[in-house]
């Protein structure tokens, strides 16, 4: 998972994506957990 793909998953909340599981991205360093949390908003 990347900040990309936060934002990918932004664009299509009106389908009712409402949450995602990025534990491993968190844990492996790939994904910031507040920048994540800043780009969803």
């Amino acid at each position: 998972s990347s900040l990309n793909d936060i934002k990918a998953l932004k664009e299509i909340e009106h389908c009712g994506v409402d949450s995602v599981i990025t534990g491993k991205a968190i844990y492996e360093g790939t994904l910031d957990l507040k920048e994540a949390i800043e780009v969803a908003g």
